[in-house]
């Protein structure tokens, strides 16, 4: 699904990404079928990662921090994050794991879907 708050990151950065989750050594050889985008979201993007072990993980990006959205969805994803931790510290309901979370916005350049 086409929308304003998709961040979309092109190859080179998604590698930089998986390097800092998962190390250098997981990261995939140039030209290898390794990322594919999730598209049936509508305000985060997504990609499914295969990483060099074999191991497919999702790779998550918030909205750029200059892009329109309402009030209640500014910082929805560290929103999202804590209500994962509170229903796993909580309750018996399986929640995916979440195995890195990087805040620093120095790998991902905020870029605007066209």
């Amino acid at each position: 699904m086409e929308s304003t708050t998709k961040n979309r990151q092109p190859v080179e950065a998604l590698r930089a990404m998986v390097a800092r989750a998962y190390g250098p050594d997981q990261v995939c050889d140039a030209g290898e079928d390794w990322v594919s985008e999730l598209s049936d979201g509508c305000f985060n993007v997504a990609y499914r990662i295969r990483l060099r072990s074999g191991a497919q993980v999702v790779l998550k990006i918030a909205p750029p921090p200059d892009v329109e959205v309402m009030t209640y969805e500014r910082g929805a994803m560290a929103t999202e994050l804590a209500a994962l931790r509170l229903i796993r510290e909580h309750t018996k309901v399986p929640v995916p794991a979440v195995d890195f979370v990087d805040q620093s916005h120095e790998l991902c350049e905020p870029t605007t879907s066209s």
